[in-house]
């Protein structure tokens, strides 16, 4: 029970705080305005690596220096925290940083991949597909009505981590993996909160969206490719938030106040249900 105690609090609780505090101190002791997109991205992405230096104190939990693909996560978070702060208000530059997402994804790809073949695939090929499934996914979530990119949207990223922990946890993939998740949990949740604390506007919650597409799309994958068989409806969790997109058009696109949050929270909940399902029933013997 106490080591249960100590796992939420520094996995879960603490990176939550974490990342409260310093879209808090940006907010409010830098004075950025509510729409600095580098709010929330400085909050997500260095918020986990806090997270994860904070597991540190479990023994036998990992190292900071890499020594294994998955430890390169909270430097990824890092890099996510930068290319998320350097999102350009105008058309102008979008260009010019759709390329360095690209690059910063693929990148990750890299550090984060196996090596030699991937799913049947050249590694290469295989690098560049991912990196581009991210860059996508990154754009569509990007251009999502700014009505549907209100305080709801880190509230619908949690979730999504959320049911990442309970999906490696179910498939008996990794509980070193589903810890990491269950920081990425605590880390949108706190932004969720300074979100609200802070009134800020749909452009700065933007900003967490880099780094939740390239943390949560590189756990999902690292989970995937470890096992043998790969678990590839792991891959499909990411992009459950694209199921706000419903929200945007039809009768759902009337609803308004607490109604249309929880329409949006139940549009993403119902994909990550049925994948957290499959993942359970198609697992081998647990663990």
């Amino acid at each position: 029970m106490i080591e249960l105690a100590v796992r939420v609090g520094l996995g879960i609780l603490a990176p939550a705080a974490v990342a409260l505090a310093l879209a808090l101190l940006l907010h409010r002791g830098v004075k950025a305005a509510a729409t600095d997109r580098y709010i929330l991205a400085t909050a997500g992405g260095v918020g986990f690596f806090f997270g994860y230096a904070l597991m540190l104190l479990v023994p036998g939990f990992g190292q900071l220096m890499p020594a294994s693909r998955w430890q390169w996560l909270p430097y990824i978070g890092l890099m996510s925290a930068v290319v998320g702060s350097l999102r350009p208000r105008g058309k102008l530059l979008w260009g010019l940083w759709c390329v360095l997402f690209a690059a910063a994804a693929l990148l990750s790809c890299e550090k984060l991949a196996p090596r030699g073949e991937m799913l049947g695939l050249p590694r290469l090929a295989s690098l560049a597909i991912l990196a581009a499934l991210m860059l996508s996914l990154t754009l569509l979530l990007e251009i999502l009505p700014a009505r549907l990119c209100g305080a709801t949207l880190p509230a619908v990223l949690a979730l999504v981590a959320a049911a990442l922990m309970v999906t490696l946890l179910a498939a008996a993939v990794s509980a070193r993996l589903a810890q990491l998740a269950g920081i990425l949990f605590g880390v949108f949740a706190g932004c969720w909160l300074a979100a609200l604390w802070c009134r800020l506007l749909p452009e700065a919650i933007c900003g967490l969206i880099p780094p939740f597409v390239l943390l949560i799309s590189g756990l999902a994958y690292v989970g995937c490719v470890d096992q043998d068989p790969p678990v590839l409806i792991l891959l499909l969790l990411p992009a459950a938030p694209l199921a706000v997109w419903a929200a945007a058009a039809g009768p759902l696109a009337k609803l308004t106040g607490r109604a249309a949050i929880i329409c949006q929270l139940a549009l993403v909940a119902i994909p990550l249900a049925i994948i957290a399902a499959v993942a359970f029933f198609t697992a081998p013997p647990a663990w």
